[in-house]
C-alpha cells in the first residue's frame, strides 16, 4: 500500500478502535486494514496501548466513554506521581 493510505489510516486508528467513525469510514479502514500487515501490526499496538492505559486506571468505563474523564484521569495519575 502507499505510504499516505497507510498514515491516512493511521491517522483515524483511535476513532476506529473507539468506534467513533461513520460506517462508510469504517468500512473502508476495516478493508485496509484487512489487506495491510503493517496497518494490521500498527492497530494491534495501539488497541494493547490502550488496554494497558485502562488496566492502570483500572476504570474500563473512562476509556470505553468518556475522553476527557479519561485525559484528566491521567493527569491526576501523573500529578500524584510528581508529588512525590
Amino acid at each position: 500500500m502507499t505510504d499516505n493510505l497507510c498514515q491516512d489510516v493511521r491517522n483515524q486508528v483511535m476513532f476506529y478502535i473507539d468506534n467513533e467513525l461513520s460506517e462508510d469510514k469504517r468500512i473502508w479502514l476495516a478493508g485496509h486494514i484487512n489487506k495491510c500487515a503493517d496497518c494490521q501490526e500498527y492497530i494491534c499496538h495501539e488497541q494493547d496501548l490502550k488496554t494497558k492505559i485502562c488496566e492502570k486506571l483500572k476504570d474500563n468505563y473512562i476509556c470505553r466513554c468518556d475522553v476527557q474523564r479519561l485525559k484528566e484521569s491521567i493527569k491526576g495519575k501523573i500529578n500524584e506521581i510528581l508529588s512525590f
